[in-house]
């Protein structure tokens, strides 16, 4: 490297920094200022540094006097950079630097020192409480390695030769701050925090544990105002998953449940839901989150009023009218359906309308809440069935109040046999979507309904007859002025006062209950129930109307108004009586047949007057001298199909008993029907076996 003496270039500059110096220290001391001399010792450095340079005769020295530099510190030169008064003078000593011998090697290295100087010192990294949200009893909260809290955000930390580098994840920390599972489901559930941008309160999300694990997923937070975008979504996943594992053990754990009744099995939790209150559990312990759009349905399941005004007004009413009697027992009764683990059923009460049966379906309704139309316990049959089924799984093991059958019009009538079915199964239909299967919705109560017409009548199918108690009595009995008076003031009693019964119930069976007690007394009512029952139908009855009377017990023990006993149990046999008869699908089958057939006398030989010519349409069959029947087998089948019964089980059921004369094949014989003298395959009845099943007897 060749000597170099000093340039006119350096010597004006070095000239220039004195000026400089001198001029701002005169201004600061007549100012009374202290000045900064941070930035003019930078200048002089930068002007040494040049003149080191420019001395230079090998690399060695060069490096040398860089390094002299770099040694001393290269914050004072940073800050004559920054320095508005020193700037300009500064730009030009680097300047000359850079072309200084070896300047090209020396040069770069000092920019790169001066960069890093001029970074402002990191904020000391302790975490900032504001910023961190730790609910009670999260002290100790730990965050991953390398992750750090202040100055409100969340930042990663990584090391390097300069020194530890910041990289911005959220500009507000996100954070887990606790854990839930819902037992019926098996579904995990997180809690996620932040600091509102706008209040700086934190905000709380109980999200399933999914959302925070995928990308997609996260991101759909930022609709509630999380620091979350499709930028750094994939790096919180980690931070989140990690900062859940790492504080599972002080992290608060509470059970989440999406409908009422019981909280998880009835043996494995004591604790019971009723609207959005819990009993026998710790406060806060359990959480009711219902399914969307289910919320507003709880508000409903709340006590109202008096618990004495209730009482008085429903006792007068059960003590006179037993039908009535029978819809309480069975709000009352569903909780105790899962407790002694017995299926759900169905109490329909069919009849005219106007006479008092939406009046007692709101009596049952005020045992939990408010009766009147519209506040989520009173529910009517004009939803679809998507809709009723979730309402059933929110109400879980609450009894299930739905008014007028007819509401369910059109296509949906026709499903209504179904629903019913589904219902006291206590399982909703299996769904698909696109990545599998849907979560089946479940439940375990009691359904009243009203309508017109019964239930039963909608359905062939004998398992349904099997689950429902059909009560066909008018209600408050033969329309009168004083029936009318009864239940408009009844109406207007449980619309004021409701609620009180169902939580006296409730809090009993979550903290005192003996439930191995309750369903030994149970199995006890139903033994005797089942005595009288014939079995079959008949026997799944009685245990529908043992749930009824069980409940009666418990009710008189808890201090509630019953009914009159007596006489709701004859109302209950009668129902066991005609469901075990209608549930016996072949002869109601052969019931509706020949009843069709004395219904069209003219098409049935022995029954037209004149049988010179067939009639229009053919003839049906014949009456035989000793009285029995002959049915053609077209017209039949034709006709059995049309009022729904299954044809090939009825037949072979019919021939099972004995009641048909006629092959082992096709059950039929062929017979001479009309004076054409034709013969043509028919079901053949003897006369004793028309007069068993017409006249109700054993065939």
């Amino acid at each position: 490297m060749t000597t170099t003496t000093d340039t006119p270039e350096l010597q004006g500059q070095r000239a220039a920094v004195e000026a400089l110096a001198d001029s701002l220290t005169e201004m600061a001391e007549g100012a009374g200022v202290e000045l900064d001399p941070t930035p003019l010792e930078g200048l002089r450095r930068l002007a040494e540094l040049v003149d080191g340079l420019q001395g230079a005769t090998t690399a060695a020295e060069a490096r040398g006097a860089l390094q002299g530099l770099l040694a001393a510190g290269v914050d004072d030169v940073a800050r004559a950079i920054a320095d508005g008064a020193t700037k300009r003078l500064a730009g030009q000593l680097i300047g000359l630097l850079e072309l200084a011998p070896g300047g090209d090697r020396t040069g770069p290295i000092l920019r790169r020192a001066l960069k890093a100087a001029r970074k402002p010192p990191p904020a000391p990294r302790v975490p900032s409480e504001n910023a961190l949200i730790r609910p009670p009893g999260l002290e100790g909260y730990r965050l991953p390695p390398q992750m750090e809290v202040y100055q409100g955000a969340l930042w990663r930390v990584t090391q390097s030769e300069e020194g530890d580098r910041l990289h911005l994840m959220a500009h507000r920390p996100i954070l887990v701050t606790g854990l839930a599972s819902d037992p019926v489901t098996g579904i995990r559930y997180v809690d996620v925090e932040w600091p509102d941008t706008w209040s700086g309160r934190p905000m709380r999300r109980t999200v399933p544990a999914d959302t925070i694990a995928t990308t997609t997923n996260l991101v759909t937070l930022a609709a509630y105002g999380a620091p979350v975008t499709s930028a750094n979504a994939s790096a919180l996943v980690p931070f989140l998953d990690t900062v859940k594992h790492l504080n599972a053990d002080i992290l608060p754990h509470r059970t989440i449940v999406g409908r009422m009744g019981w909280v998880g099995a009835p043996r494995s939790s004591s604790g019971f839901v009723v609207g959005d209150e819990t009993f026998g559990v710790p406060d806060g312990s359990v959480e009711v989150r219902p399914m969307d759009g289910a919320g507003g349905m709880l508000a409903g399941w709340a006590p109202g009023g008096s618990v004495g005004e209730w009482s008085e007004a429903v006792a007068e009413v059960l003590a006179r009218y037993p039908v009535v009697g029978v819809m309480y027992l069975a709000a009352l009764a569903s909780p105790l359906v899962a407790a002694v683990g017995i299926d759900g059923f169905v109490v329909d009460l069919a009849g005219e309308t106007s006479h008092g049966k939406s009046t007692a379906l709101r009596l049952a309704a005020s045992v939990w809440g408010d009766p009147r139309e519209g506040a989520g316990v009173f529910q009517t049959w004009d939803g679809t069935a998507t809709a009723i089924e979730r309402i059933a799984a929110t109400v879980g093991n609450l009894p299930l109040l739905l008014d007028e059958t007819k509401r369910a019009g059109g296509s949906r009538a026709r499903d209504t046999a179904g629903i019913v079915y589904g219902l006291a199964s206590g399982q909703g239909k299996l769904r698909a979507k696109p990545d599998g299967m849907r979560n089946v919705s479940t439940w375990h109560l009691v359904v009243l309904s009203t309508g017109e017409a019964p239930l039963t009548g909608m359905s062939q199918d004998a398992g349904t007859r099997g689950r429902v108690l059909s009560l066909t009595e008018l209600p408050f009995g033969e329309k009168s002025d004083r029936g009318a008076r009864v239940t408009r003031r009844l109406v207007e009693a449980v619309g004021a006062h409701h609620g009180h019964a169902g939580r006296v119930l409730a809090e009993w069976l979550a903290t005192e209950a003996d439930l191995d007690a309750v369903t030994a007394r149970y199995r006890e009512i139903r033994a005797a129930w089942e005595a009288g029952s014939g079995g079959g139908v008949g026997s799944r009855l009685a245990g529908c109307a043992a749930a009824l009377e069980l409940a009666a017990v418990i009710a008189e023990e808890l201090g509630l108004p019953v009914p009159e006993p007596e006489p709701v149990a004859a109302v209950l046999r009668l129902c066991i009586r005609r469901g075990a008869m209608e549930a016996d699908r072949p002869r109601a089958a052969l019931v509706d047949l020949l009843s069709w057939v004395a219904a069209n006398p003219g098409r049935v030989v022995g029954l037209k007057s004149r049988e010179e010519e067939d009639p229009p349409g053919g003839w049906l069959g014949k009456v035989d001298r000793d009285g029995g029947y002959s049915l053609v087998g077209v017209f039949a089948r034709e006709r059995l199909e049309a009022m729904g019964h299954d044809v090939d089980n009825v037949t072979r059921a019919w021939a099972l008993r004995g009641w048909l004369d006629g092959d082992s094949s096709s059950h039929t014989r062929p017979r001479v029907i009309g004076p054409s003298g034709a013969r043509t395959r028919c079901y053949v009845f003897t006369a004793a076996v028309v007069d068993a099943v017409m006249g109700g007897g054993a065939a």
